[in-house]
């Protein structure tokens, strides 16, 4: 490839830690950055979906290096560099993206499924992020991209726990962006609707045909769309503490 066609490449030179990376938005996320130039490391808890991600990732330069790491990030603890094969200080982007899906009333939810959802969704994104923080700091700078959802912002049945764990992530952005603005460390939400993933297919599908019937669009949104919107996150230096939905128009 041409030296003229690499300067366009927006994250030549770069590495992007992206958790939930194997599947959905995580990985349709980590493949739009690759073709950006980008190196990634893809963090999941499943060694053979990981595996498989990894063959899908492109390559568009030859400094480019993709790897995986298999962690369960709903443990109780962030990542050190002996879980990851790699320095925490190389990272220059992170994703949170790992997560779990809830289609049921907080009446039948069992506890196991309420702290399940907690520890992965919330505490999984804050410890991950609290992995991060030090390294960045001693690297001079960052960016992170928290996936929370439209669910965190509007109240729809049999969501209660998926959406006040997604509103935590949300408020834990908007005040971590304030703590680390000063450190050259940016920290911004992604907000999407219904996306086209392999989570959707686990919702309810009567939950999964309201929040279709809801969106003036009355379609999932493609999880490239998505992956598009993290991008601009990324490349925005003046985003700092956002909340950028894509949504199609459900919140509207």
């Amino acid at each position: 490839m041409s030296s003229t066609t690499l300067s366009h490449l927006k994250l030549l030179g770069k590495k992007c830690l992206v958790t939930g990376g194997s599947q959905g938005i995580g990985l349709a996320i980590a493949q739009r950055f690759a073709r950006e130039g980008a190196s990634l490391l893809l963090v999941s808890r499943n060694p053979a979906k990981l595996d498989a991600a990894l063959t899908t990732l492109p390559t568009v330069d030859a400094s480019q290096k993709h790897t995986v790491a298999p962690f369960e990030l709903s443990q109780g603890r962030g990542f050190t560099e002996t879980d990851l094969g790699t320095k925490l200080t190389s990272i220059d982007v992170l994703v949170n993206c790992a997560g779990v899906a809830q289609s049921s009333l907080l009446l039948s939810t069992p506890s196991e499924t309420v702290s399940q959802l907690v520890n992965l969704n919330l505490l999984g994104t804050v410890y991950a992020t609290q992995s991060l923080i030090k390294p960045m700091i001693r690297r001079r700078g960052g960016c992170i991209v928290n996936v929370s959802s439209v669910l965190g912002r509007r109240g729809v049945k049999g969501t209660s726990v998926y959406a006040a764990t997604k509103a935590g992530v949300t408020a834990f952005t908007r005040s971590l962006a304030v703590e680390l603005a000063g450190r050259n460390i940016r920290v911004n939400s992604l907000c999407p609707g219904l996306v086209d993933t392999e989570m959707a297919e686990s919702v309810d599908g009567s939950l999964r045909e309201l929040l279709t019937a809801q969106s003036p669009s009355k379609k999932l949104i493609p999880a490239g769309a998505i992956a598009d919107a993290a991008l601009t996150l990324v490349l925005s230096e003046h985003m700092n503490g956002t909340e950028l939905v894509v949504d199609g128009g459900f919140t509207a």
